[in-house]
């Protein structure tokens, strides 16, 4: 998550301070590689942004989100409407291609498990753990610590 100010909104494309000739330039930029880049224009939109660039920073892969809050939108005053989270929406596996994944692995000729973040952002430890119990597969995790640490204990529980 990446919060940025920018120069007001009544002054922008005048030159204020170090701003872009175009005013759209940083925002265009953030575009380029974040989930979502966005301007909030208006301070009662403030927490419903907030709450939405949470969400789309941890939702599916997670990845940078970036909110500009223009000088003038950050000091204007305006009635607190509140906040509420948004939880993230979880995808599921199309069922044919696990199916197909399943007989990829028992056809394999030296088949090897290979993991990430994923399986912790899915809440698949338990699952991934009686995968490999009952076919007796190597697991190569990424290097992450809390994956590795995540999927020991589940694994050394069984």
């Amino acid at each position: 998550m990446a919060l940025a100010g920018l120069t007001p909104i009544r002054t922008a494309g005048r030159g204020y301070y170090h701003e872009f000739r175009d005013v759209n330039a940083q925002l265009n930029i953030f575009k380029s590689f974040a989930k979502w880049a966005v301007r909030v224009e208006d301070p009662k939109e403030i927490s419903r942004v907030m709450a939405k660039a949470f969400r789309m920073a941890r939702e599916g892969r997670p990845g940078p989100v970036y909110v500009e809050l223009p000088r003038d939108v950050i000091e204007s005053e305006t009635e607190w409407v509140g906040y509420t989270k948004e939880e993230p929406t979880r995808v599921k596996p199309d069922p044919g291609l696990v199916d197909l994944a399943a007989k990829e692995l028992l056809n394999a000729e030296r088949p090897v498990i290979y993991v990430g973040g994923g399986v912790i952002a899915a809440d698949a430890s338990e699952a991934l753990s009686g995968l490999l119990r009952s076919w007796v597969l190597p697991l190569l995790p990424l290097s992450w610590v809390r994956v590795q640490y995540h999927l020991i204990i589940h694994y050394m529980e069984a």
